[in-house]
């Protein structure tokens, strides 16, 4: 949910959350979060973050698009089966031929 709300719209719920996220890594709580890059999350990133792709709230889905795309960048190891699973939630959520 931190990892998630470091990339809010709302700069207030952004900020403290990337505060919360930087001294949960170990940096000092004057951290300034303006400058300092995250610690990457874990790799299972994407277990929370892909079923919030597709949320009702679209703030909620640009944040988890956003967290997920960096959390992708920042495990480059993780890309092809993370984009995989991506694509087959796309597809799946598509109606079968002749179901519309």
């Amino acid at each position: 949910r931190i990892w998630l709300n470091c990339y809010d719209d709302s700069d207030r719920i952004k900020n403290a959350a990337r505060r919360a996220w930087l001294v949960a890594h170990g940096h000092s709580a004057d951290v300034d979060v303006s400058s300092t890059p995250l610690d990457p999350p874990t790799k299972m990133y994407a277990v929370p973050l892909l079923p919030l792709l597709s949320n009702e709230d679209n703030a909620i889905a640009s944040a988890a698009a956003l967290s997920f795309t960096h959390a992708v960048g920042m495990h480059p190891g993780t890309a092809e089966k993370n984009i995989v699973k991506l694509c087959n939630t796309y597809i799946g959520a598509f109606p079968a031929p002749g179901n519309d």
